[in-house]
Order: C-alpha cells, then structure tokens, then sequence
C-alpha cells in the first residue's frame, strides 16, 4: 500500500443514527425509575399527587380524593403517534364519593384500595425550555404533559365503559392542566466541549420494542446537520443495559480524533477525517516521518542517498488509518519504498558501492475498549505490532553481515508509534455524558460498556449518587418494621427521616417501624436519607403500610364501601383476572336487601332507610363461587347517616380572575374537602387555621358558556358522611 492510501475495509454501524451527531436511548424502565424519584422529590403530599377532582354523572356529582402513586411509563404498539407514551398512576388510597347537589345528600362512598384502582392515559411528550440543573439552558428537556393526556381511570365499583368513567378520566385531564403538572426524563445543555459533541439541537423520539416496552430517544445535532426521524435499527438497547448513548462515525474519526491525535505524538503526524462510505468514517495521517539512521560499524555501511551520502531512513506516515473494527478499534498503516544502502567497496580504498533495495514497512494495532468506573472514561488499550520485510531476503546478510537491519526498522516503527497509540483515553466523551446529557433526581449517565461497531456504541444506565434500597418496598403492615440501607455506605452514615405527611418512625440506623394502627386506608411514606458527610446528598424510598386484604380468589369491587340510608349500589364479584363470575352472595346480617343484576357478578345493595338510633352499621357482603365452594370474596359495607351541610358565599357573581370567600357550617365537621365542579375552573384555597372556610379564585380567562362554577364541600369519616354546594357565577 502507498501513502495515502486508506485501507476501506470496515465494519458497517450497527445502529444507523439516522445522520444524526448523537443518539441517546433511554427506555421504559430507566425513565421510570427517573420518574420514581422526582415522585419522591415531589412527597405525597403534593398538588400532583395528592388532590381532590369532581365530575358529573345524570344529577350527581362524584368527587374523587385520591393520593396517586409514581407515574408509570409504557409505550403501546398500537400507538402510532411517535412522540407519545402510556402513563399509569396507581391510586394508592382515597375516597370516590357519590352526591345529589339538589338535596346535598351523600349517596355512596367507595374507598380506594390498592390494587383496585388507577388512571392511565396516552401522554403526549414535549420539549420545554431549560432543564432541571439549567433553567436556561437553550437546548430544552423533554418531559411528558400530563396536561395533555387522555385519561381512562380504573376504579373498583365504577364501570371503566360508563359515561362517568369518561367524565372522571376529562376531570383528571382538566386538574392537571390546570396544575401544568410534568414530569421531566432527561435534557441537554452547554458544557466545555469540543464543537463537534457540543449540542445545538435535538429532537425526540419514542421507538416501541415489542408489546408495550420501548424507549424514548433523544437525536442530537451538534455541529454537524439535522438527521431524520424514524425507529433506529437494530433497536438502540441492548439487552442489560437501559441507556445507549452514541456518537456518530463522523463527529469520532471525521472531527474527534484528527485533532486529538495530531496533538498527542511525538512523530509529527497530522490527521484529518475521511469519509469512506455512507454513516462510514475513518481517521487518517496525512504527514509525518519516522527517521532512523542505520550504520553498521563493524562493517562500515550505512543508509544513504542515491550518491552514497549518510542519510537516515525516512518513512511516511501518510495513510495510517485509525477506524472502528467491529468493537475493537484498529490501526493500520504500510509503507513500500525503495532505500539505498552504501558500504565501501571491498579492495578498492575510496569507492563506495551503493546499492537499494525496496522494503515494506507496517503496523497494525487492535485496541480493545474499556470503561473506568469512577470517571466514565473509555480508554481503547492493545499491543501494537510492525514489522519490516525486504524485497530482497538475502540483501541485509550479503551487505550487512551480521546486522539485523529489519529489527531496526520495525523497532523503530513499534517505539515511536506505541504512546500515541496504544493507549488512547476517548477524548471529552465522558464528559458529554456527564455535563451535556442532564436527567432529574440527581441522576447521571454512567458508562459501563463501550463498543465501536462503525461509530462509538456506549452502553450503561443512569444512577443517584446516593441509592436507598430497597428503594421501593412492598406494602408491610401496621406495626412492622424494615431496614433500610444504601449502597456502598453503612446505615449509620446518613439521617434518616419520615419526610411530611408520613407515618410511623425511623432509627438512626435506618429500621423504619410501622405505626400499630393506620385504619383502612394505605399510608404511603417517604424516607429521606442524607448523606452525614455531605448533607447536599440526599437519597430517597417509598413504603406504603397497609392491612393486606383477606385472602380469597374472587375479587368483589368495591372492597370497602360506605353508603347513605335508602341508597342502592352496585357490587362485582370476578375471579383473579377480572372475569365476571357466577356466585352465591350473602349478607352476614340483616342490615339492608341484596338481589342479583341481569349481568354475570353483579349484585344490587339497597341500604336500610333507616338507621337504628342513627348510629352506623357494618354489614360484609359475602360471595362463594358456584363452580367451587371454597373460592370465596368479600367487601365490607357500611352504612352511615348523611346531613346536608350549608355552604355560603360572599357573592354569587365574581369577576374573573376575582376571589369569593365560601363558608361551611358545623356540618362539615373540622377538616372537609373543598372541590369545584367542572375540576380546572378556577381554585379553591381552604383556610388553614379554620378549614371550615375557602377562597375560591375564578379563571382570568373564561368563555361566556363557561361562566357557572358549583363549589362543593365534602365530610366524612368511619361513622357519617356529609356535602353542602353552593353555585357562583363568572362575570366578564
């Protein structure tokens, strides 16, 4: 081979990125675990978690208080729609309660069990400017907009096909639009980079991977020009791993390397890119020389010119070639050249005999790569290896006796070569990875595998510096305990806490204990640990304590139900998939009537029209499957008087924008849920001193159409069950 010339063999990429500069892949279990602990950050006692909404059904109102669980990302196949995704949210405890505004009389109450109700929807992803760590970074973050998503809940003892399904799904839309609640998965900003890995630009992308895995891809444009958008092929994760980060051919060999490995040699070389096929770059020496002069005394010759004058050997370094060879990275370089020996000429003093003689020099090298644990630095390290073969084997022996000039050619080649080349540190990409790439929670990309199948492949998952496990708990029970830790520290080295608005106790040595007695609903809890050392690093877990329900096969919903005197409700035994099943039903006493549906499992409960001394009453409503008698389900259901509560207000008409100030009388006891109907008109602000009294602000915009507000209040415990309304018009 010539100088200059490239050697054009080369593993294509494995991933095309599409033209883009840089790709990077995160999927469905890494952004939910990023989502996980911005719900953490967030505590459940937040606006986005935990909330009161209202809907309307024929002549009632439903009101749903309910305290949301961590937002779960799915990306459905059958969607279609590229820049979106599935979110679930468990509702993890609360109330759904069933009011006639005429009479203000509660007719049912349904308690939110675990396992038995939800809200998913199909989010639309948007790009926001700013990110968590830059609020004004021009590059943006993505983050899906729950305010835009189209919301189905799933509730036990309401029927998920119902118009008031479809009511409730538009009010948990309109709440959080009205709240304009996000949550972010990852962005991008400015760091001290070179211009080719310096972002400018990025779109985003969400590619689906069977079922309803998939991931949500970020296309970077650095220096280089705007790529397209469609599904990466072969999909951009591999398997273990739940990031892939890539750097294009052309930003590595093109842009990257020239400059770096110009700067780092000892021999003179310059590189410059060279593009040899589509996606396809490699980095090539356009000048530099290794020189030698090669003298042998015992003999007296040495290498020369043409006229027999000393003059070391010079070979060009042009067209040594630095590419990607499948995972490994290669360098190759040959250099063919014609060389002019000289040595006195035996028995004539004064005459020099030159001769030449045309060799072939090479160097090949094979690097493997590697990535530090601690820096993310990926170092591409091999033993290189050259050698020197004459085109005349018999010259050297016949002209040099004993001397190997061969060795000395190709140890000339291996020693100058081997510091800029066999231990090559990839320069700034770790960096990229760290500074450029943002995510929230404190999380940062960390590189655990690093491969080079045409372009730089960089595989790995984002991590906290602090991790608490077990970062999410499986529900315990009142009154027990369990240890929390963190990983690569003891126990001892944080301060642990219950974060506000959660129950139970934590030790200084990080055992949680469960408070005896929670009631029946499910109590999520928070625990902060911060670093001891380093109080700005903080690590995070959620535990929820709940009594287990008992153990039975077939599932009746609701599973806790309250309703008023007079009242009828619905109940649904199924089995274990949520089938319908046929069932004998019961009830352990006499308080109330219950008669079968026309449909499979269903079941008509008619409270007493009155209660005895007006006291509540407990009844539990019990199914055994007909098919087999051992398999049985049961709810509890009681049954709680209702007292209209009176709400006043300062004005029936408000400007928008305004305020009104509304008042409950001693009906609605000491803590009542204040709600608007339609959920988003305006908000409601209970006072925290006397939470008997509210301040409702109206929207500052408003069409005329929408200008009626009904303002509800709700109070409700184990032994009643109270709501009052008032109605408010928006003026302007």
């Amino acid at each position: 081979m010539n100088a200059g010339q490239v050697k054009m063999e080369s593993a294509e990429p494995q991933t095309a990125l599409k033209g883009w500069d840089a790709v990077l892949a995160i999927d469905a279990a890494n952004l939910n675990e990023l989502l996980f602990h911005q719900y953490l950050e967030k505590g459940p006692d937040s606006a986005d978690i935990h909330f009161s909404l209202a809907a309307q059904d024929d002549q009632d109102i439903w009101l749903v208080n309910v305290v949301l669980g961590p937002p779960q990302i799915s990306f459905s196949a059958g969607n279609t729609d590229n820049q979106q995704c599935t979110v679930s949210m468990e509702m993890i405890r609360g109330v759904v309660v069933k009011m006639d505004p005429n009479s203000s009389v509660v007719k049912a109450v349904l308690h939110v069990t675990r396992n038995q109700a939800e809200v998913t929807g199909e989010i639309n992803l948007r790009k926001i400017r700013g990110t968590v760590t830059n609020p004004n970074s021009q590059l943006g973050s993505v983050v899906i907009d729950l305010a835009g998503g189209a919301f189905t809940p799933r509730i036990a003892g309401i029927d998920p096909k119902s118009e008031l399904a479809m009511e409730l799904g538009k009010a948990f839309g309109f709440y959080f639009a009205a709240n304009d609640t996000t949550y972010a998965l990852g962005g991008l900003t400015e760091s001290n980079v070179p211009d080719c890995l310096q972002p400018t630009d990025f779109v985003f992308y969400c590619q689906k991977a069977g079922e309803n895995d998939g991931c949500v891809v970020l296309l970077i444009r650095t220096n280089g020009s705007t790529g397209d958008l469609g599904d990466l092929k072969p999909y951009p994760i591999e398997e273990g791993y739940t990031t892939g980060l890539y750097v294009s051919s052309e930003v590595l060999f093109g842009k990257l390397f020239p400059p770096f490995l110009s700067k780092n040699n000892n021999s003179g070389i310059s590189f410059s890119g060279k593009q040899i096929s589509a996606g396809n770059w490699v980095t090539v020496a356009h000048s530099g020389t290794l020189s030698v002069m090669v003298k042998d005394e015992d003999t007296d010759s040495w290498s020369s010119d043409s006229n027999g004058y000393e003059m070391p050997v010079n070979m060009n370094l042009s067209g040594l070639t630095v590419r990607a060879d499948g995972t490994n990275l290669s360098v190759y370089w040959e250099y063919k050249w014609k060389q002019y020996w000289t040595r006195p000429y035996p028995g004539h003093i004064g005459v020099d005999n030159t001769q030449s003689n045309e060799g072939t020099a090479s160097y090949s090298l094979t690097a493997t790569p590697s990535v530090d644990t601690v820096t993310d630095i990926i170092t591409f390290s091999g033993k290189g290896a050259a050698s020197y073969k004459p085109y005349k084997a018999d010259f050297w022996e016949k002209f040099f006796g004993k001397m190997n000039v061969s060795d000395i050619l190709k140890n000339t080649v291996e020693n100058s070569l081997q510091n800029a080349l066999e231990d090559i540190q990839l320069p700034s990409v770790n960096v990229f990875a760290l500074e450029n790439l943002l995510f929230p929670a404190s999380h940062t990309l960390h590189v655990e595998k690093a491969a080079l199948p045409g372009h730089l492949y960089a595989a790995g998952r984002t991590k906290r510096p602090v991790a608490v496990e077990p970062a999410v708990t499986p529900s315990i029970m009142p009154g027990t305990s369990v240890q929390l830790g963190a990983t690569g520290h003891s126990a001892g080295d944080f301060l642990w806490s219950v974060v506000a608005g959660g129950v139970g106790t934590i030790s200084d040595a990080g055992l949680y204990t469960a408070p005896a007695v929670t009631g029946a609903a499910a109590q999520p809890v928070v625990i902060s640990a911060v670093l001891r050392s380093d109080t700005k690093q903080e690590g995070r877990a959620l535990i929820v304590v709940t009594s287990p329900a008992a153990a039975s096969g077939l599932q009746v919903e609701p599973e806790s139900l309250m309703v008023t005197p007079g009242q009828t409700f619905m109940l649904r035994v199924a089995d274990a998939a949520g089938n319908p099943v046929k069932a004998d039903c019961t009830l352990s006493s006499p308080v109330g009537t219950l008669r079968p549906a026309l449909q499979q499992g269903e079941w008509i409960y008619t409270a007493p029209a009155l209660l005895e001394d007006g006291a509540a009453e407990r009844v539990i409503f019990k199914a055994v499957s007909c098919a087999d008698k051992t398999i049985t389900g049961q709810s509890s259901i009681t049954v709680v008087p209702t007292t209209a509560v009176s709400v006043t207000s300062s004005s029936a008409t408000i400007s928008k924008g305004g305020q009104v100030s509304v008042t409950a009388d001693a009906n609605a006891g000491t803590d009542p849920l204040w709600f608007v109907l339609p959920t988003g008109r305006g908000t409601i602000t209970a006072n925290p001193e006397d939470r008997t009294k509210a301040v409702y602000t109206a929207p500052v915009s408003i069409t005329p159409a929408d200008n009626q507000v009904i303002i509800g209040v709700y109070a409700g415990g184990m032994n009643f069950s109270n709501s009052g309304f008032t109605a408010v018009s928006i003026e302007g």
